[in-house]
């Protein structure tokens, strides 16, 4: 879901997402799916993919939803994790709804639509 709302906000930016522990190929889950196309962000043809070292390299910054994902992608790519933070810039964590309600994956599309509303003035300047 963050990668589309960023897009749907910041059309001038490139933005790309992968998984610490994606399944290449996969769809987005159905409920993700929906929470999204609520705010009128399609995730239809959204697929996953692991996170690489290529990827890391060529990203000027990585946003991730919760301190275990960067704590992962750091431990894993020791030499990019200066390029690793949360994406919520206050620090807070936003858990993975994966497994959850509909409504879980409500609250997590507004608090990731939130986070990246905040970096609206930060992101303008890219």
């Amino acid at each position: 879901m963050a990668e589309a709302i960023a897009r749907d906000r910041f059309e001038s930016i490139h933005f790309s997402s992968a998984g610490t522990h994606a399944i290449d190929g996969n769809a987005a889950f159905g409920h993700s799916a929906t929470a999204a196309s609520e705010i009128g962000v399609d995730l239809s043809k959204h697929r996953a993919q692991l996170i690489t070292e290529e990827m890391m390299r060529n990203s000027s910054k990585v946003y991730a939803l919760d301190a275990e994902h960067v704590d992962a992608l750091a431990e894993r790519f020791a030499t990019f994790a200066d390029k690793v933070e949360l994406l919520d810039p206050a620090g807070d964590g936003i858990e993975d709804p994966y497994g959850t309600d509909l409504d879980a994956h409500r609250r997590v599309r507004d608090r990731i639509a939130a986070s990246i509303d905040a970096r609206t003035e930060e992101w303008s300047t890219v």
